[in-house]
């Protein structure tokens, strides 16, 4: 019995090391730890990498100004719904499309999540699939405008 609590009391002592900055540093992608006044607690690296001047303690309204983080922050903060999503473009240094969820951690630790999953790639290919239908329509009507005149000639 005695084996079995102190196996017990190691594995929770190693859950308390595992903290939420480790966690979020195994995280690809840009991920940022909020908390009640949406002030910065903890931002990975990847996010340090796409949008830089990130630091502890710094406000989340201030540096995503756009009405859609707003909204999101808003409505995560306020307890409205336990998580949302929306698109976010961030313009420089270079045009990047999010994918960006929010959501609470835990149950009763005032701290939130915010995840942003690049879709750049996805909107560039997007982009080429609709350019290179616009191209083969435009090509195909030209000859077939050609070809109905001479018909209508004839």
């Amino acid at each position: 019995r005695r084996s079995t609590e102190d196996a017990a009391a190691m594995e929770a002592g190693g859950l308390q090391r595992l903290s939420g900055e480790y966690l979020a540093a195994a995280v690809a992608d840009p991920l940022i730890i909020f908390d009640r006044t949406a002030t910065i607690v903890h931002a990975n690296a990847a996010a340090f990498a796409a949008f830089g001047g990130l630091a502890p303690g710094m406000s989340l309204s201030l540096k995503f100004r756009a009405p859609e983080m707003q909204a999101l922050l808003d409505s995560v903060l306020s307890g409205t719904v336990a998580s949302d999503m929306v698109d976010y473009t961030e313009k420089l240094p270079v045009e990047r499309a999010y994918r960006v969820s929010a959501s609470s951690v835990g149950h009763a630790t005032d701290l939130y999540v915010l995840v942003f999953k690049d879709q750049s790639e996805a909107r560039r290919i997007d982009r080429m699939r609709a350019d290179f239908i616009a191209n083969a329509s435009h090509e195909l009507r030209t000859p077939l405008a050609s070809i109905s005149g001479f018909i209508e000639t004839l």
